[in-house]
This record gives C-alpha cells, structure tokens and sequence, in this order.
C-alpha cells in the first residue's frame, strides 16, 4: 500500500527526470555539433585533397600532354587529331578526379549518424519510460 509520502514524491521525481532528460539532449546535441565539426574538418581536407590533385594533374598533364600530341603527330596522326585526342583524355582524367572530391564533399558523409542514432534510441527509451 502506497503511503501519502510516496504520492508526494511522484512531483519531485518527475521533476529530476525532466531535468536528467534535458541533461541527455543537451549532451546529446554537443556529441552532434562535435560530430558535425569533425566531419567538417574531413570535408576541407578532402576538398584540398582534390585542389591538389586537380593542380598536379594540370602542370603533369600540360607536360604530358604536349608530348603525347608530339608522340602521335610522330606515328603518323595529324597536329589536330593528336591534340584532340590527348585533350579528351584530359578531359576523361578531370571528370573522375571531380567524381571523387565530389563524393567526399557529399552532404551524405557530413551528417552526424552516431548522434542521430543515439538521440532515436534515447528518445525511444524514454517514450518506453513513459508509458510506464
């Protein structure tokens, strides 16, 4: 049997447990923003990963590609086959070093999964907290 001390308890206790659940988002939410700014920082690394590679292709390339029109007027293709031919391989290279910057700078690896998927079960703990 339930005394009349225990039902004035209930008030206090719900009161520390709303405290303790704005304790838990709150920290939940730093652990995001941390998460966030991590992945940021993986962002900007990547995107300087890609100017580097973009401007090492072009001075290796411009070198190269001067002397592949070269080789090919040698072998018996004309100035401007040669030079069309090594400028679309140019072409072929840039594109799938754009795809891969691009596919590290996507919006998909800059959301804080961990934190979403602890804020989902925290959340679901506390609906099941609550229902009694």
């Amino acid at each position: 049997m339930m005394s009349q001390d225990n039902f004035r308890d209930v008030p206090g206790l719900l009161a520390s447990l709303a405290g303790e659940l704005r304790q838990l988002f709150s920290t939940e939410l730093a652990l995001a923003k941390a998460e966030v700014s991590r992945n940021m920082a993986r962002a900007a690394r990547a995107l300087w990963i890609g100017i580097a590679a973009f401007l090492l292709a072009l001075a290796g390339l411009q070198t190269v590609a001067a002397s592949a029109v070269i080789a090919l007027v040698d072998a018996g293709l004309g100035w401007g086959a040669a030079a069309l031919a090594v400028g679309a391989a140019c072409l072929v290279l840039a594109f799938v070093l754009t795809s891969v910057a691009k596919t590290r700078l996507s919006a998909k690896t800059l959301i804080p999964r961990k934190a979403a998927q602890q804020v989902k079960r925290d959340l679901a703990l506390t609906q099941e907290m609550s229902r009694g």
